[in-house]
């Protein structure tokens, strides 16, 4: 049976990285044709810096590599979106310039994602010291991740979609016509419209990504991340899909506070009592994550 993968990169002045990614995906594709010969992996690279040509190693594999150049520079969101205007595969792997994926990791996923439309697979994240946690270790922050609560009035449970296999049909259009001005959140976008819209997710117990912490990464910066997904309440509003409690509390969880920082007591009481819902929310989910091992 054929099965045709879309590994989709956001470039932006990123040629130290092209090397090792190119080689992970060789190795990928040279592994999935052991167990599959007629497996396929194109790599669509778009390149959001066009000063900076995009330096490809040699071709030495079967891999299918294509680079589409922005006239400038547009964003993350509109670099995926024409990666994926541009795409032939079934599947879709919106893989960044600096991830990492085991070389199980493509040809797995495509076996266990069964009918789902999003297959997530467990990650470990590196902090700067290069020490390894798993990124969901018990059954209760699995849960999290296969529920929307926790994307409305908490954060995104996926660290980044490039530990996700995405069937492309099942993408919503409004993802791809309705582009966001502020980067950061496109990933959580999409799945907030996903969950909105019934496609099915489902999880896959294998760390096969690597998700390297700089102290630079966008996804790191809380404030960035919360404007970027204040962009795309109104486009959650217009589908009809999402209730005007679940907007209001999206809304309310970007905007609340850290327990930290208060000017003043007065204005801490406030903070709390303007968003219990939110706290208790969160208090169960935290207390879900420690205790369904």
């Amino acid at each position: 049976m054929s099965i045709n993968v879309s590994v989709i990169t956001p470039f932006y002045k990123g040629n130290k990285y092209m090397t090792a990614l190119y080689d992970l995906l060789c190795d990928n594709l040279s592994f999935a044709k052991s167990v599959n010969p007629d497996f396929e992996i194109e790599w669509i690279i778009v390149n959001d810096s066009p000063e900076e040509k995009v330096e490809i190693p040699k071709s030495k594999s079967d891999l299918k590599v294509s680079v589409y150049n922005h006239a400038k520079n547009c964003g993350i969101h509109q670099a995926r979106v024409t990666g994926l205007i541009n795409s032939r595969g079934e599947f879709v792997i919106f893989l960044d310039q600096d991830d990492q994926l085991a070389k199980e990791c493509i040809i797995d996923t495509c076996l266990h994602i069964g009918d789902s439309d999003v297959l997530i697979e467990n990650a470990y994240l590196e902090d700067e010291n290069g020490a390894l946690r798993l990124l969901y270790p018990t059954k209760g922050t699995v849960i999290n991740a296969l529920s929307i609560a926790p994307y409305i009035g908490s954060h995104n449970q996926i660290v980044s979609p490039g530990h996700c296999l995405v069937r492309k049909k099942s993408i919503p259009v409004e993802w791809k016509t309705k582009i966001l001005r502020l980067n950061g959140s496109d990933d959580l976008y999409l799945w907030m419209l996903m969950f909105g819209y019934k496609k099915k997710f489902s999880f896959l117990n294998k760390a096969y990504y690597t998700h390297k912490s700089t102290g630079s990464n966008l996804s790191d910066d809380g404030e960035k991340m919360g404007r970027s997904s204040l962009d795309f309440v109104d486009y959650l509003k217009e589908t009809g899909r999402f209730s005007d409690y679940q907007l209001d509390c999206f809304i309310r969880s970007r905007n609340l506070h850290s327990l930290r920082g208060y000017d003043s007591i007065i204005q801490f009481i406030s903070e709390m009592f303007s968003n219990y819902d939110i706290i208790l929310m969160r208090v169960f989910w935290k207390l879900r994550a420690k205790l369904i091992k």
